[in-house]
């Protein structure tokens, strides 16, 4: 049965030679679409690619299994249509080896296959998600131990500092926590290492001026900026409804209270991209605007003849979300002021440079843990894939051969990829050559 898929979805499945993202909301067929995409990439008379040039990355392997089974059943429909076809006849007998996997699934492929090259040793084996947990609260148990213990200098200062800092109330179970979260972020980049180090807040940081400067607060000052801007873009709107002839007039004063204070909360945020940095001054603005907004209650005349009941709805929503937008500005981003909020940072420096040591030293046990049973874990094998695609000097042989058979790489679910993953795929595509 033809499918009609709209122009956007036209767009993603007829679109070559480029790098493209697709964002929908859930259930509206982004794989389908994908299932599509690989049809056509099979069926294009002017180029046919063959299933197994393709890489194609699923999630989870119940996902890989299923879109397994719609290719099937799609290559079975295009054959009934035309049985002449050699070319999908083929396809019917390359599905069973195409690679059709998870992340991990793949980087089990290129480990069997080139791990030689990069002196990994063959046969061991993937832990068990519970035997990995054991070895994980084994190797937590013994670093904290060792940490109470230890009498370097100042170090029983830093533990108690930093266990008052991340444990509620008596129990450890959260500093644990924060351990085991900042190793699970670190072995999510290429070279958890040097992340670590990346993360080390430096001595003295407590100025305005020293906090402004780190890339972590201009990063967060730039996901404030989209937030704001996200806002404004409602208040217009409101505010150009409350003008059309049909519109919610009544509510004008209201939606001009709203876009008075979305501009005054822009103003810094452009004085900052004028300047290319979000200084003291800039945070402590955006601040002063946030809790000096004083919205206007809505009017309760009832609507004029001419008023568009749906308008008056829309004006509702749209309100909804840029008052539930400065609340989030006001409580997550601008909570304090910018002298408190270094001063804070000044504090907390101490307690997160201990969380990074332990976290550094809990991947060194974990690891020793894993070596001597013989095993490894998902990261070790997304790790381990990396090196084997990736020397010093590049792409290695291995990709480079990879990247000569993958005609194309498709992502299901690319949100749930992180930077090492992202890595590795780039490596097998031909997104370098």
């Amino acid at each position: 049965m033809a499918v009609n898929w709209t122009d956007e979805q036209k767009q993603v499945i007829r679109t070559r030679g480029r790098n493209i993202l697709v964002s929908a909301a859930a259930g509206s067929g982004k794989t389908a679409v994908l299932v599509e995409r690989i049809l056509a990439r099979i069926r294009d008379e002017e180029d046919p690619v063959d299933i197994d040039q393709m890489l194609i990355v699923t999630f989870t392997k119940a996902a890989a299994g299923e879109m397994r089974e719609r290719l099937v059943r799609s290559l079975a429909d295009a054959r009934e249509q035309q049985p002449e076809n050699a070319h999908l006849a083929r396809q019917t007998a390359l599905v069973p080896g195409a690679l059709i996997t998870t992340i991990d699934g793949f980087c089990a492929y290129v480990i069997r296959n080139y791990g030689y090259l990069a002196g990994m040793t063959p046969g061991r084996r993937v832990a068990e998600s519970g035997e990995a947990e054991l070895m994980k609260q084994d190797a937590l148990r013994e670093i904290l131990e060792e940490a109470y213990a230890e009498e370097s200098d100042g170090w029983q200062e830093r533990m108690t500092e930093f266990a008052e800092t991340f444990a509620l109330g008596k129990s450890e179970r959260q500093l644990e926590e924060s351990i085991l979260r900042v190793a699970e972020a670190a072995d999510s980049v290429p070279d958890p290492e040097a992340w670590i180090r990346s993360c080390m807040p430096e001595e003295g940081l407590c100025t305005k001026e020293a906090l402004f400067q780190t890339k972590w607060m201009q990063d967060l000052m730039a996901d404030a900026a989209e937030e704001a801007a996200a806002g404004y873009r409602c208040a217009m709107k409101n505010l150009a409804l409350t003008e059309q002839p049909d519109g919610p007039v009544a509510y004008r004063p209201s939606a001009e209270a709203d876009a008075a204070a979305y501009e005054a909360l822009m103003v810094p945020f452009r004085e900052a991209e004028k300047a290319q940095a979000f200084g003291a001054e800039h945070y402590d603005a955006c601040r002063a605007a946030l809790t000096g907004y004083q919205p206007v209650k809505l009017s309760n005349k009832k609507k004029a003849p001419e008023e568009d009941p749906s308008k008056r709805e829309l004006f509702k929503a749209e309100r909804g979300e840029l008052q539930s937008i400065l609340k989030k500005l006001l409580n997550e981003y601008f909570s304090s002021d910018a002298e408190e909020a270094a001063a804070f940072y000044g504090k907390s420096c101490g307690p997160v440079r201990t969380l990074l040591v332990l976290a550094a030293r809990f991947r060194a046990r974990y690891a020793e843990l894993k070596e001597k049973k013989h095993v490894m874990d998902f990261a070790d094998l997304e790790h381990g894939a990396l090196r084997i695609l990736r020397g010093e000097g590049g792409r290695t042989y291995a990709a480079k051969e990879l990247a000569g058979r993958f005609r194309e790489v498709m992502i299901d679910e690319y949100q749930d990829s992180n930077y090492l993953q992202e890595a590795i795929l780039t490596a097998v595509s031909r997104k370098e050559d």
